[in-house]
Formats: C-alpha cells, structure tokens, sequence
C-alpha cells in the first residue's frame, strides 16, 4: 500500500489484480484495471456503478440513480422542502388542485420550469422539470433554479 499526503488529507492507494482503491479520510474510490470508476464511499453515501447508470444510496436511504443521458431519478426521499433559488428568474407561478392534491408549477424566462406535487399531508410525492438545476442538502431540502440549456425532463 502507498500512502501519500495530500495538502491536509492523508490519501492511501492500494493496487490489486482486479483495479485500485484509493482512500481518503474516511472516503474511498475503486476502479478497476483499466481505470474506470467501480465504486465510492463519500460522507455516508455510498456510489456504485450499476447497469447503465451510477447509484448513489444516501445515509437516510434516499437512493439516487443517474443515467448515461443525464437523466436523474430519486427513491425513498423524504423530502423536508422545495425552494426556489432566484425568484427574478421567474416568469409565472401557479397551483391547482386535483383529487386532494396540491401541485405548484413555476415557469421560467427563456424555458424550463419546475413542478412540485404536494400530498394532503404536506409532504413531497412528485418532482418534475425541464431546464432545471436542483441541490439536495443532507437534510433533504431541495433547492431549484433555472437551469443553463433545455437539458430534458428530469424526475
């Protein structure tokens, strides 16, 4: 094993047949012999390389799947809440009802908007969009805003 300093974090490397595993702290990242990324454990999140996508399973169990096309879908998400990052960017809100559901969609200069489902209850059931770009803290509060490009529909 070769154990490197890395400005203030200790980084150990460890070469086998089958690839490498690189740590940091108390992360790590594998890849395989060729150097493609296998595998990652960062902050409590475990990363994995599944058929087609990356998998990321949170501390909570919030799970997260990001595809070859961009595409994001997230499981077993408490959501805590929906924020709008800029309001200026901001060309129209609306809410409806339908069958006790409160859904909210904000519209955005130059494209893209965002659409929260909301249950009876309060809590998140749906996120959709189109030319967004959404953070996630690790309290599970999602912050939107515009994104940069119409980039497609994202769940």
């Amino acid at each position: 094993m070769t154990r490197l300093k890395a400005g203030k974090i200790n980084v150990e490397f460890e070469a086998a047949p089958q690839g490498a595993e690189t740590t940091a702290d108390d992360g790590y990242v594998q890849v395989d012999r060729e150097g493609n990324f296998v595998g990652a454990q960062i902050s409590g999140c475990v990363v994995e390389k599944v058929e087609g996508c990356v998998k990321v399973t949170r501390p909570a169990g919030a799970i997260m799947f990001l595809d070859e096309a961009g595409h994001i879908t997230v499981e077993n998400m408490t959501t805590k809440s929906v924020g709008i990052e800029n309001l200026f960017e901001i060309e129209s809100f609306a809410m409806r009802t339908v069958d006790q559901l409160r859904i909210y969609r904000v519209e955005y200069f130059g494209g893209g908007y965002v659409e929260v489902t909301y249950s009876q209850e309060g809590q998140v059931i749906e996120l959709i969009g189109y030319n967004i770009k959404q953070s996630i803290s690790k309290d599970n509060e999602i912050l939107v805003r515009q994104g940069d490009s119409a980039s497609g529909q994202v769940h």
